[in-house]
């Protein structure tokens, strides 16, 4: 049986892989600007914290509610960030949760992986560790997660989250989505 979870992480990867290896398109030089559906919170277990987050760039939902923490877009993507959820986890840190939705602006299907297209800043600029452990701790405690992975076709929209651990009380600073086939955005969070 673990010969086959071993087969199976090892052609996840490769197609993972390949891709990336893919050649990047021509962008264009108009940015679409779209408005995307909040993805909700969902519902965690005490020991959980919610923070209340002033948004930086409030956009509101045009298919009846909810705000927008932040978004960018290019050509090819609109990358927002809907809210932020923190677990004090066993070894005394945090682990930093943040509901996030990538729509896709282009005519071709793309591919997202939150641990290689992702990578966040605290507001230090240190860099955060996205974190399986704090993931699969988070988990155990019956608290549903989805992560921001697969295919999006075109005009489709993914939503998920972005996982990472840090010292307790580390405020995130900006998230960088850095896709295979685009440019890369960057997202200002002001320390959130």
């Amino acid at each position: 049986m673990k010969r086959i979870w071993v087969i199976l992480l090892a052609v996840t990867l490769v197609l993972v892989l390949a891709a990336c290896a893919a050649p990047q398109p021509e962008a264009t030089s108009a940015a679409t600007q779209q408005q995307q559906e909040p993805v909700t919170t969902q519902d965690t277990e005490p020991t959980a914290t919610t923070q209340d987050v002033e948004p930086t760039a409030a956009v509101q939902d045009n298919s009846g509610g909810g705000t927008v923490i932040n978004s960018v877009s290019n050509a090819v993507f609109t990358f927002a960030v809907t809210g932020i959820n923190r677990y004090d986890l066993s070894d005394g840190s945090e682990a930093i949760i943040i509901d996030c939705a990538v729509t896709n602006n282009s005519d071709k299907e793309q591919v997202i992986s939150s641990l290689l297209c992702f990578s966040a800043t605290d507001t230090s600029n240190n860099k955060l560790s996205s974190s399986l452990d704090a993931v699969m701790e988070v988990a155990t405690r019956g608290v549903n997660l989805v992560t921001l992975d697969g295919d999006v076709a075109p005009g489709a929209t993914l939503k998920g989250s972005l996982y990472f651990s840090a010292a307790k009380g580390t405020r995130v600073n900006s998230i960088t989505f850095s896709p295979v086939l685009s440019e890369s955005l960057t997202l200002q969070l002001g320390g959130i």
